[in-house]
């Protein structure tokens, strides 16, 4: 499984704080290439530098060199070995199909046997050990109750995996949701959820949240920890709406000039998009003019203070689709002039 973050800082050297909760350390795998540098967020997810760019198969199986290379997430595995005779014979161990085992012995590097059959078998056991050359009698008996006691082990390893994969199939990983306790979950920066409870109207932080048997961690993907996706540092309580609205039109006002009537309306579309997962369907905001009056400008800063915003630049329908079928999130549309 994945560690926390502070169990894997404790494995890192270099490390420096970020603002967003987040942390910058020597990746322990490739430090020496010279871009050793490693992010890890808040919930222990990390991001080496030198895979900025390179597809999600390949940064995963670094990701899982890096955990291995700093002592967690060691796979489970049911391949079985055991020495036998001073090292001069080996059993080895491996799942096979429909139940049956893979059996090999070895002496040193040469095979002396292969065969797959049921363990719990008598039968199959005693051909097994028969074509094992050159064993005394009391030898064979050695490598018989090898066999029945590697059984055992091997079933447990077994059972360990499947659990294993029963885990992973109870993870979710989500931006948004509402929980079946009545808790609401949000993915804010640094790969945490903010979380609110109404029965005690708090909000807490967590990187991972578990209700009715399924852990729910957030998005983690590339476009999402590469900063393609705009989201919130934290969650600030507000008095009443018009306060909340006011706050908005003054950071537009900072931002772009905009008659006063546009910057209201503007205000209340930006928080309207929080609301939007509860709408059939929502209106696009929409800026028009002569050339070089900020249309961009207006959109651009309206557009951020929308619920997760992506910037996009001359957008095709498909790269228009993804982001907002998996991440619920808002396009923000920059004309090219």
């Amino acid at each position: 499984m994945r560690p926390n973050q502070q169990a894997l800082l404790s494995k890192l050297e270099g490390i420096r704080m970020e603002s967003d909760g987040s942390a910058v350390a020597d990746c322990p795998v490739c430090n020496d290439k010279g871009k050793g540098k490693l992010k890890v967020f808040a919930d222990g997810t990390a991001v080496c530098y030198r895979f900025t760019g390179v597809g999600n198969g390949e940064h995963g199986k670094h990701v899982k060199e890096v955990y291995a290379a700093s002592g967690f997430d060691e796979p489970v595995s049911s391949f079985i070995s055991e020495s036998l005779f001073g090292g001069k014979l080996s059993l080895e161990l491996s799942p096979a199909a429909r139940g049956r085992v893979r059996v090999a012995a070895r002496n040193c590097n040469s095979l002396l046997a292969l065969d797959e059959f049921y363990l719990d078998r008598q039968a199959d056991r005693a051909k097994f050990v028969a074509s094992l050359p050159s064993l005394a009698d009391d030898e064979r008996n050695v490598v018989t109750t090898t066999l029945i006691q590697l059984t055992d082990r091997f079933d447990r390893a077994q059972a360990a995996v499947e659990d294993e994969k029963d885990h992973e199939s109870n993870i979710e990983h989500v931006i948004s949701k509402a929980l079946p306790d009545d808790r609401i979950i949000e993915q804010v920066a640094g790969g945490v959820f903010a979380i609110y409870d109404p029965a005690t109207k708090d909000v807490t932080y967590a990187g991972e949240v578990e209700c009715e048997g399924v852990a729910y961690r957030p998005l983690d993907d590339d476009f999402i920890l590469r900063g393609g996706l705009q989201l919130p540092d934290r969650l600030i309580e507000y008095l009443d709406e018009r306060s909340l609205d006011a706050e908005i039109e003054t950071c537009i006002r900072r931002y772009c000039d905009a008659p006063e009537r546009e910057l209201k309306l503007a205000a209340k579309y930006a928080r309207l998009s929080y609301v939007a997962d509860r709408l059939n369907e929502i209106s696009y905001f929409r800026a028009t003019g002569e050339r070089g009056c900020g249309k961009s400008r207006f959109i651009g800063v309206v557009g951020m203070l929308c619920l997760r915003p992506v910037l996009v630049t001359s957008p095709s329908a498909a790269s228009l689709y993804r982001p907002q079928a998996d991440r619920q999130s808002e396009a923000i549309r920059q004309r090219r002039v």
